[in-house]
């Protein structure tokens, strides 16, 4: 080994490994964390031994990946090397750890498992009742066998897709530095883990869920673009607001650019991949993609209040529209968001889901209008067809100022008609009165005409519709 090789596997070999003070049990960081520890340079000094993992990806790096174990069963070997002129003599202990668990979820500390649930033990022809001896200029190997037992299994049981086993090999000597070699191995299948979260609208996520979102409007799709109290209720009541056959995307325009969408994609474990492609439904042609690499999960991060999303981590945004990446529109039809993410490590899978999109490039049409009823009944009766859903109707005192009242359409009933959806919707004269008045005093009358707008899911919108307001007041 060369000398520069060899300073590097001491220094390894001599680091310290430090306690998380705010852990529940004082335990130590896993070694995800730290690695082998705190460097002691007077310690990489005075060491006479070295310490090397057989199979280490890098020998000047002595650290044990153990694989992955359904049973709970690994083992390693390391093989001490002493140059110096004298016996040496250690001490085999070892730190068992795991990632804490509560309420379902991994907090960021461990929970030291030695002898309550991971027994380790040692073996080697110079191993005698776990202590290690090692002659002058001769080599030792030891064999470390690490085991779960049914307290470990219970205690980690909500962790459904396996959870990290890792720690800290220690030899330790009364006149010589101790040495350490830290270890690292999975419990369970690397491979059963699902990369994505559920989508918020199952109200099934583990940590965060995914949901689409207008970047333009300020909207989730698949909730109503027009409804004031939408976004709060789709993270307060997600099943009942998001409805996810109505994922409506369009080519209207906010400031003259078309309109863009995104995810926001709950991660429930890392991906060394994740691809994002518009394709259209029938065929899965491509016709806009974004890639990124090395994405981490999904976690709390405290600094700011708030569950990260892969997005978050991304410098630049993996935005859609209905125009291609060429910038090409559209043709309104059906198509698929796919996600598709490639899990790193050993038995890496692929993993991969879709989100229904429909784009929708032609507004609301009207098909009929009436008066109905009579009295405080009167009421003007519309119907509308759409290619995909109606959103509401938004009345003006003209078309180049606000709505002074609006009526929703989440939940209105429709009819299907040659491929549209055909709504009737009758909006009472006295509630548009009332409105009127909210706006413009109580003593206020509706205007001779009144301006309406029919929208569908997409945001597109009617041509300005002229409403006779005489017709609707007199009988």
């Amino acid at each position: 080994m060369q000398a520069g090789d060899l300073a590097q596997t001491l220094i390894v070999n001599t680091a310290t490994p430090l306690v998380n003070p705010d852990s529940a049990g004082k335990t130590y960081y896993t070694p995800r964390k730290q690695g082998a520890g705190l460097t002691s340079v007077p310690g990489a000094q005075r060491t006479m031994v070295s310490l090397a993992v057989k199979g280490a990806a890098d020998p000047t790096r002595p650290t044990a990946s153990l694989g992955e174990s359904k049973r709970g069963s690994y083992s390693f070997k390391f093989v001490a090397k002493n140059f110096g002129k004298e016996s040496q003599t250690y001490k085999l202990d070892a730190t068992a750890l795991s990632d804490t668990i509560s309420g379902g979820l991994f907090l960021e500390e461990s929970t030291d498992y030695t002898g309550k649930g991971i027994s380790v033990s040692f073996d080697g022809k110079n191993v005698r009742k776990g202590v290690l001896t090692i002659p002058a200029g001769k080599s030792a190997t030891v064999t470390v066998s690490i085991k779960t037992d049914k307290r470990f299994a219970n205690a980690v049981k909500q962790a459904v897709n396996g959870t990290y086993i890792d720690g800290f090999v220690r030899l330790v000597s009364e006149d010589a530095p101790t040495l350490g070699i830290p270890f690292l191995g999975f419990y369970g299948d690397w491979s059963k883990a699902p990369v994505f979260d559920a989508n918020l609208a199952s109200e099934q996520e583990h940590i965060s869920g995914t949901f689409l979102y207008n970047t333009t409007f300020g909207t989730i799709l698949g909730v109503n673009p027009l409804d004031p109290n939408g976004i709060n209720n789709a993270f307060g009541n997600p099943a009942e607001t998001i409805k996810t056959d109505r994922y409506v995307v369009s080519a209207a325009e906010a400031g003259g650019e078309p309109s863009q969408f995104m995810t926001y994609t709950g991660m429930v474990r890392n991906a060394e991949s994740l691809k994002y492609s518009l394709e259209s439904a029938r065929g899965g042609k491509s016709v806009a993609s974004h890639t990124y690499l090395r994405v981490p999960k999904s976690y709390y991060f405290s600094n700011a209040g708030f569950i990260t999303s892969a997005e978050d981590n991304f410098e630049s945004m993996p935005l859609f529209s209905a125009y291609d990446s060429k910038g090409n529109a559209l043709k309104a039809g059906q198509y698929r968001l796919v996600q598709t993410a490639k899990t790193s490590g050993p038995g890496a899978t692929t993993h991969s889901q879709s989100f229904p999109i429909s784009v929708d490039l032609t507004a609301p049409a009207l098909a009929g209008a009436t008066v109905t009823g009579t009295g405080a009944d009167r009421a003007l009766t519309l119907a509308i067809k759409d290619d995909t859903f109606l959103a509401g109707l938004s009345f003006h005192e003209d078309a180049t100022v606000g709505s002074f009242a609006s009526t929703l359409t989440t939940d209105a009933k429709y009819t299907k008609a040659k491929g549209s959806n055909v709504y009737t919707i009758s909006v009472p004269v006295s509630a548009l009165t009332a409105a009127w008045q909210r706006v413009n005093g109580a003593d206020s009358q509706l205007p001779g005409q009144i301006t309406m707008f029919a929208w569908d899911y997409g945001v597109n919108r009617t041509v300005p519709l002229t409403v006779n307001t005489g017709q609707l007041i007199n009988p």
